[in-house]
């Protein structure tokens, strides 16, 4: 069963996802994201994301593997968070950090806003995973 489209605006407490395609990008065992799952080419302005909230473990997965099917990967894990913990990486290179919906399909969104300083991405990249829930995928 597909979950319920989400709302037009993503609330601060809403469960969002990062998926991790790559074992380099999460630490041994699933327990925490490495900042590298956040991380944006120098020339992009956003970073892909899942709105997760009521939707059921197995939705979240299959979401995970449409995702990442055009690159023929599988999702391995996914950092959880919330537009809180992105508001809260703000900073005086970049005030305006924020999630915003970006359809298709309904659960899709991006970290938007981001500064042009590679310094101050890492930096950014690293709060996320060090606030982020890690998710390893079981089997």
């Amino acid at each position: 069963m597909a979950a319920p489209a989400p709302s037009s605006e993503v609330s601060l407490s809403e469960p969002l996802s990062r998926f991790i395609f790559d074992r380099g990008h999460v630490k041994v065992g699933g327990s925490q994201a490495k900042w590298r799952a956040f991380y944006l080419k120098p020339t992009d302005n956003d970073v892909s994301i899942a709105r997760i909230g009521d939707m059921e473990e197995g939705a979240i997965w299959t979401l995970g593997d449409e995702t990442g099917a055009e690159r023929q990967r599988r999702a391995i894990a996914r950092a959880d968070f919330t537009r809180t913990t992105v508001q809260a990486t703000r900073s005086d290179v970049a005030p305006r950090i924020d999630v915003v919906p970006y359809p298709p399909p309904p659960s899709h969104a991006l970290i938007v806003n981001w500064p042009a300083q590679d310094e101050a991405r890492r930096s950014i990249c690293m709060v996320l995973a060090a606030e982020g829930t890690a998710v390893a995928r079981s089997a």
